[in-house]
């Protein structure tokens, strides 16, 4: 399945302030085989096609933002990616779909493709495949962002990130906690320090306290 990347959504480069390309979606329970999520290669949905869309549309490069997922997507009953698969795994809040925090689930292997910029983990005895960006991907995805000159990245949702305790969350199968950094920190670290350009916009009528004070 081939998506025209903007094809619904007409715009005008100049009245643009960035473009977040997510292409996180990539593969799911909709499709008839299991697949890559958020490839960047390869694959009829990929993050290097989104860009060279948007860039042949008059997009600067350093407009685009790479949308990157905290989380991971299940598929039952298969063989591997481009196979066929029979239903998707509970997931951790909602059926199919695992935060990024809980992979690799316990018992499963874990598997990359570097041409694709993909990972993806497999539990024989489940025969489960689910799609996620490990360490390693997110690492290769930030040295492209940076290579690529584009403009930064983009994270679906903190809350699913590694590296941080966080305080009543609810545990169990899909849920439990597994070791790791963050993968925020890891593209920021390969795509090196961040803009320290001064922020010249001011919310002194802000009810936060730090908007307020021009986020000191």
């Amino acid at each position: 399945m081939a998506y025209d990347y903007g094809k619904a959504y007409p715009f005008h480069p100049i009245l643009l302030s960035v473009v977040l390309i997510c292409v996180a979606c990539s593969a799911g329970s909709w499709d008839s085989v299991s697949g890559h999520q958020a490839n960047i290669r390869g694959g009829p949905i990929s993050g290097i096609e989104a860009v060279k869309f948007y860039h042949a549309k008059g997009v600067p490069r350093h407009k685009l933002i790479l949308g990157i997922p905290l989380y991971g997507r299940s598929f039952m009953n298969t063989e591997g990616p481009g196979k066929p698969f029979s239903g998707v795994g509970p997931g951790s809040w909602e059926k199919g779909v695992y935060d990024y925090r809980a992979l690799p689930l316990p018992g499963s292997y874990m598997f990359r493709d570097e041409e694709m910029m993909a990972s993806w983990s497999y539990d024989y005895d489940k025969k489960e495949m689910i799609t996620f960006d490990s360490e390693e991907v997110a690492k290769w995805k930030g040295e492209w962002i940076k290579r690529e000159g584009l403009g930064g990245s983009m994270f679906w949702e903190l809350s699913g990130d590694k590296g941080t305790k966080r305080k009543d969350m609810e545990g169990g199968p899909g849920k439990d906690p597994q070791p790791g950094r963050s993968l925020v920190r890891v593209v920021k670290d390969a795509m090196g320090p961040l803009d320290s350009t001064h922020n010249w916009l001011r919310y002194e009528g802000s009810k936060f306290e730090n908007l307020r004070k021009g986020m000191e």
